[in-house]
């Protein structure tokens, strides 16, 4: 192959690697996009949860009553 060849060759793999990054940098953002939809769904359904276990709480208390024990005297 002559050095002109190469040159196009390589200047075909190139702009190829480039589209090839440019369509992962969308993936990555339509996944991002996602993450933070699940996520703050997750959130809007905690504080549904706690709301039912503790009306007055909305501030992420009300998940800590699951978890406390009364001493019986």
């Amino acid at each position: 192959m002559s050095s002109e060849d190469l040159s196009t060759a390589f200047f075909h793999q190139l702009r190829a690697l480039r589209n090839r990054v440019s369509a992962l940098q969308k993936d990555i953002s339509i996944l991002e996009a996602t993450v933070s939809q699940v996520v703050t769904g997750q959130e809007d359904r905690i504080a549904e949860l706690e709301s039912w276990v503790n009306p007055y709480a909305n501030d992420g208390s009300a998940i800590g009553n699951w978890f406390e024990i009364e001493e019986i005297d």
